[in-house]
């Protein structure tokens, strides 16, 4: 599997998790879907 669906699925899947456990992530959304653009970037 390509390794940056792999980590923005990843990050889908917490933020979900956060969400239905009623936590309000605020800008942490955003922050970890740019650190998924950024890695895919760095190739990692």
């Amino acid at each position: 599997m390509n390794v940056t669906i792999d980590l923005q699925a990843k990050i889908n899947d917490y933020l979900a998790e956060r969400r239905s456990m009623g936590f309000k992530l605020g800008n942490m959304s955003a922050a970890l879907a740019n650190f998924a653009r950024f890695a895919a970037n760095r190739s990692h």
